[in-house]
């Protein structure tokens, strides 16, 4: 059964030769004389070994022994424990060496866990069993692997010297094949993974086997990198699933991974799409039969970021035929209305289930290259992920026509998702199967170049909103717009304070592309509203922010990266209630948004630069004690040695004045600080004889 050769002896006697043979096939005899030892290779069947002895008197009678060869070991769990360790809970009494094949039987009263890497010859896991590798670790196979079960935790590696075979239809939960003689995927079965499949030497044949598979529990599987230089590693299909979160009925901007182009039918087995013709031309009918899925044609695209009705083009059928391929490279915008049936003729619609969709097709592989389009618009391109797996975007390459940023749809923000727009040099996890928006403002120099190293097992960016620190780096300030307890997103703005920018619009900024329910923005001095804007920012300068909400909430916005040069300080300023509060990162300032037009537009909220005051150390000044400090409702604000009429005066942090009192000689007055915002006020008594000045903190 694979074991190291043993050996066996007879009496030796001198002047005698002796003749050893094995009735069986599979077993090599080394050796002569009187002691020999054997060798058992793989598909060895039992037999009776032999000896006669010859002498100069003739030949002895056969000395025999019945040598039963196991095709396997199997585990039997006669310990009562899961360690493959121990020998009990091997039907041969003994840990399988590497060159044992190996069944895991459904019939054992408990399942194994690997205590280490280990190596086996040929695995077979039954239905219903599941075999526990450490993280970290590696259950190699040397020879053929049939699972029907699951092997999970770390990986499995195919490490063979001759072509491997997998059957079943198990899962294997990391699998990696390194074998110069490739692997094959049995006809008609299948081999799921739940993780991620990691090519290393050799081409894994997949005759349309090979499933990644998709759940709220162990995430979407992906396809990684492969182990050294790049080479076709994959031969055949492969079937992707990708599992979306209920809760949420909106658009997603969808990308396939495949090289070939293919139709919307992949998808209509598992959501409902529509569209003209209905049932005729593949969709599910309804009773206008509205399109719910489009694709984007840059070439007649009007460029506008409010309604470019001219470059979303509905799917007219979803055969994948002519204007209906869904190309590789492209994105697809799809209304995901919740599992298949869900969604259709209700007003409302209740919240949709989760859903998974399937795919199947030759996978892209190595570099591949996108070249985008540009017309005498913006030139907007909608682009997909090529691979099935997470990209960083900020390990890709483009062409110097391509614009500086992209932007993603993100379903969960707001009611119905919004757009969020990040520079391309920044890291950002685009997941498996979706796709960005970006631009092209010629036909030269317009390329994406995706490359296998930006391939990443880091998890999606799904929240857009957690940094830590000034993730964008020096001179970043990110605003975030929150409602509901911060737990619903809306919209960001991205500002760069960079004195080799201009305040109006350049390359690196990026126009507002209008979301369905609520847009803050930037406005640039000749106009345009940005979401992602660089600019030179020195004291004194004013940055006009704009506000567009459908909904009439209290909101928040939120200091979520603060990073700016040394001596600037930003202010957010809400001119409609004339509060100035001072910017740093954690900072948040609430308002709401009424029926009153002034409430929201152009005109309701600004950034102001300014320096820094120096009022480090006058908490409490000599002469001039203020109590309670920090405050949250009242201050006391007393004064030693003063004569005549004093004015008392708290001002925020660029010089406006919140409020005045006076009072008279040494009298100690009492202000009300509740109605401040929270930050940094200075406090000031002018007095015929002198000035003093001190700060307090507002919680």
């Amino acid at each position: 059964m694979g074991q190291p050769s043993i050996s066996y002896t007879v009496p030796s006697v001198s002047g005698v030769v002796y003749n050893w043979s094995y009735s069986g096939t599979g077993v090599t005899l080394i050796g002569s004389g009187n002691s020999i030892t054997i060798d058992v290779s793989h598909g060895a069947t039992s037999g009776d070994l032999s000896v006669t002895a010859t002498n100069g008197c003739g030949t002895s009678p056969a000395r025999t022994i019945a040598l039963n060869v196991l095709p396997y070991m199997s585990w039997t769990c006669g310990a009562g424990n899961n360690n493959w360790n121990d020998p009990a809970n091997w039907d041969g009494g003994f840990v399988p060496y590497g060159t044992i094949n190996v069944v895991i039987p459904a019939s054992a009263s408990c399942q194994p866990t690997l205590p280490a890497s280990f190596s086996v010859r040929d695995l077979t896991v039954a239905p219903g069993v599941t075999i526990e590798v450490p993280s970290g670790e590696v259950l190699t196979i040397t020879g053929n692997a049939s699972i029907e079960g699951t092997v999970c935790g770390g990986y499995v590696v195919l490490s063979g010297t001759s072509a491997q075979t997998l059957t079943g239809h198990g899962t294997v939960c990391s699998l990696k094949l390194d074998n110069p003689a490739g692997a094959v995927i049995t006809p008609g079965d299948s081999i799921h993974i739940s993780h991620n499949y990691l090519p290393g030497d050799g081409v894994l044949t997949t005759n349309g086997g090979l499933v990644l598979l998709s759940d709220s529990l162990n995430g979407t599987a992906t396809i990684l990198a492969p182990v050294g230089p790049c080479t076709n590693y994959i031969n055949g299909n492969v079937v992707v699933n990708k599992w979306i979160h209920g809760g949420r009925r909106a658009f997603r901007f969808l990308g396939h991974p495949f090289s070939v182009s293919v139709g919307l039918d992949q998808l209509t087995d598992d959501i409902d799409i529509t569209g003209q013709g209905g049932a005729a031309n593949g969709f599910t009918p309804t009773l206008t039969n509205n399109p719910s899925a489009f694709w984007y044609n840059t070439l007649t695209g009007n460029g506008s970021a409010v309604n470019d009705s001219t470059g979303w083009i509905p799917y007219t059928h979803t055969n994948g035929v002519g204007v209906n391929s869904w190309n590789p490279m492209q994105g697809a915008r799809i209304l995901v209305r919740g599992a298949l049936g869900e969604g259709i003729g209700c007003t409302p619609c209740a919240n949709p289930s989760s859903v998974s969709y399937d795919m199947t097709g030759p996978v892209n592989m190595c570099d591949v290259t996108v070249n985008l389009q540009t017309n005498a618009n913006v030139g907007y391109n909608f682009v997909g992920n090529p691979y099935p797996a997470n990209i960083d975007m900020s390990m890709i390459t483009t062409g110097s026509a391509v614009g500086a940023n992209f932007s993603v749809w993100d379903p969960n923000q707001g009611v119905y998702g919004a757009y969020i727009t990040q520079p391309f040099n920044f890291s950002y996890i685009l997941p498996a199967y979706s796709a960005f928006i970006t631009t092209s403002s010629s036909n030269t120099n317009n390329t994406i170049q995706f490359t296998e190293a930006a391939k990443t097992a880091s998890e999606s960016s799904d929240n857009l909103f957690k940094t830590t620190g000034s993730a964008f780096g020096p001179g970043s300030v990110q605003l975030k717009i929150s409602s509901h307890n911060d737990s619903l997103n809306w919209d960001r703005i991205l500002l760069f304070t960079d004195g080799s920018a201009t305040a109006g619009t350049d390359l690196r900024d990026a126009k507002k592309l209008t979301n369905v329910s609520l847009d803050f923005y930037t406005k640039s001095s000749d106009g345009n509203k940005l979401s992602v804007d660089f600019r030179p920012v020195i004291s004194g300068d004013i940055i006009p922010l704009g506000l567009r909400a459908d909904s009439q909430f209290n909101y928040t916005i939120k200091v979520t990266d603060y990073e700016v040069a040394s001596g600037l300080q930003l202010y957010l300023k809400d001119k409609f209630l004339n509060i100035v509060q001072p910017m740093s990162e954690g900072m948040i300032y609430s308002f709401q948004v009424t029926s009153n037009p002034q409430t929201q537009g152009d005109n309701r909220f600004e950034i102001s630069a300014g320096t820094i005051s120096s009022v480090a150390g006058l908490d409490n000044a000599p002469g001039l004690v203020i109590t309670p400090n920090p405050a949250t409702d009242n201050i006391q604000v007393a004064m030693e040695g003063l004569r005549g009429k004093s004015v008392v005066t708290i001002t925020n942090l660029i010089g406006q004045t919140i409020f005045t009192a006076s009072t008279e000689g040494d009298n100690a007055v009492s202000l009300s600080v509740a109605s401040l915002q929270p930050g940094v006020y200075i406090v000031t008594v002018i007095n015929d004889n002198e000035t003093r000045t001190a700060r307090v903190i507002k919680n």
